[in-house]
């Protein structure tokens, strides 16, 4: 599905090669037809500066709502979280002899494994807690 955008509108990129997100604005759309094919390009103003950009050329993913960017984030925080926490487990359950322990609240829950796929195409399950 091709995007379309309209020339003032402003967007959010997360960059991928740092941890960074830039508003843009929209400041021009370049439709070129031929025979075969139509093309659309943006160009962008990005930052004070004005400084203008093609936004195709912009490394990192597009996002035209605030919140969807704010759940995107989340999702990636609590999935390197998890990942953390769970690899801090493992060692433990290896280096460690532990008793084991019995618990009616923790054997009750139950957790939803949500697969979320990253810019570079890795796809991580983040497990969910359901809290009654």
């Amino acid at each position: 599905m091709i995007r379309t955008y309209k020339v003032g509108q402003v967007l959010f990129v997360l960059m991928h090669k740092e941890t960074k997100i830039v508003p843009v604005q929209i400041v021009e759309e370049i439709i070129k037809r031929t025979v075969n094919a139509e093309t659309v390009n943006y160009i962008v103003r990005v930052g004070k500066s004005g400084k203008q950009a093609q936004l195709s050329e912009l490394d990192g993913e597009i996002f035209e709502e605030v919140e969807k960017l704010r759940e995107v984030l989340i999702t990636r925080v609590m999935t390197a979280m998890n990942g953390v926490v769970d690899n801090a487990v493992l060692k433990s359950n290896e280096w460690y002899e532990q008793p084991e322990v019995h618990s009616p609240l923790i054997e009750k829950q139950q957790e939803e494994v949500v697969p979320v796929q990253f810019p570079d195409g890795k796809i991580a399950n983040v497990k969910i807690p359901n809290i009654s």
